[in-house]
């Protein structure tokens, strides 16, 4: 089944799979580095690129693509399928994954 978002919603995972890369190169464990159990864990990209409420929304239709998992308490953890996913779509990593996201920077007037 082929994988279809919104424009949100792919940024969102690429902004959560970047922070994820960030978090592992930095020697996180990969259980913790997928993990945003608070608020106060969404990196700030996210919050640079969102409001609060703005990602609710999108991480439901993440979760929905089985992307993410939603922790009864608010939270959310990137998903091994989502991890699978972004690792397809971007084989080089994370400076694939930045390039992305500077071009779709730079070509979408609300990002």
């Amino acid at each position: 089944m082929e994988i279809q978002l919104t424009k949100d919603a792919d940024k969102l995972i690429c902004l959560i799979y970047n922070d994820y890369l960030n978090k592992r190169e930095a020697g996180m464990s990969k259980s913790s580095a997928k993990a945003y159990a608070e608020r106060a864990d969404l990196p700030k990209s996210l919050t640079e690129h969102f409001s609060l409420g703005d990602v609710r929304d999108t991480l439901r239709e993440l979760k929905s693509a089985g992307l993410v998992r939603s922790y009864s308490y608010s939270g959310f953890a990137l998903s091994d399928n989502g991890i699978v996913y972004m690792e397809k779509r971007f084989p080089r990593g994370i400076s694939q994954v930045l390039d992305w996201l500077a071009k779709i920077k730079s070509a979408v007037p609300f990002a």
